[in-house]
């Protein structure tokens, strides 16, 4: 599974002046729940932003320059080598409007927080327009009432999302009450697979 995460503006921005122009603890959270023992990609600039490697997950840090060289993260030159590195874990790509932008054909998920406000910046996450992604499910609000989780999916993935609802329904028949917890736990994971 690849999938694109990002915090993004009503008016699409994801950074300004090399910073992320807000702070949602919650927010943030999320992100490290949903990408933790998971490969996560960045573009350079992103990571020095970041200043060191995420803990508990397979760091991937995209670079044209093969000298560069940090404690716990693995260097590639392009997407396509970024991608074979990851070891078969889903991948998250994080941060950066170019790596986006190169990644996008190749994304099954957008996993968004939509942070509702309209901010000035210079990174923009790429349009949606005329791209094969629909909303896999309603946006939820957060707690705090300053952003919302969307979460978008490639509209080819949507037969086997539907195939593995059906598959759930007719489970649920068959599954005693003592195993409702469990099933209910794998019926959320299905969410990101494919």
């Amino acid at each position: 599974m690849i999938a694109l995460i990002a915090a993004v503006s009503l008016n699409g921005v994801i950074g300004k002046d090399g910073k992320i122009p807000w702070h949602l603890p919650q927010e943030q959270q999320r992100f490290k729940r949903l990408t933790m023992g998971q490969s996560v990609i960045m573009g350079r600039r992103s990571f020095e932003e970041v200043g060191h490697a995420l803990l508990h997950r397979q760091n991937i840090v995209l670079t044209r320059n093969p000298d560069l060289h940090w404690e716990n993260v693995e260097t590639a030159g392009s997407l396509e080598e970024a991608l074979a590195l990851r070891r078969g874990l889903d991948c998250y790509i994080a941060i950066g409007q170019q790596v986006f932008e190169e990644a996008l054909p190749l994304a099954d998920f957008l996993v968004l927080s939509r942070v509702l406000t309209t901010v000035s910046g210079d990174p923009f996450f790429p349009s949606l327009a005329g791209r094969p992604f629909v909303r896999a499910k309603a946006p939820l609000l957060a707690p705090s009432g300053l952003w919302q989780e969307e979460i978008w999916v490639r509209q080819r993935c949507l037969f086997s999302l539907e195939k593995k609802a059906a598959t759930v329904r007719s489970l649920s028949y068959r599954l005693s009450k003592r195993d409702v917890s469990n099933h209910d736990r794998r019926k959320r994971s299905w969410r990101f697979c494919l």
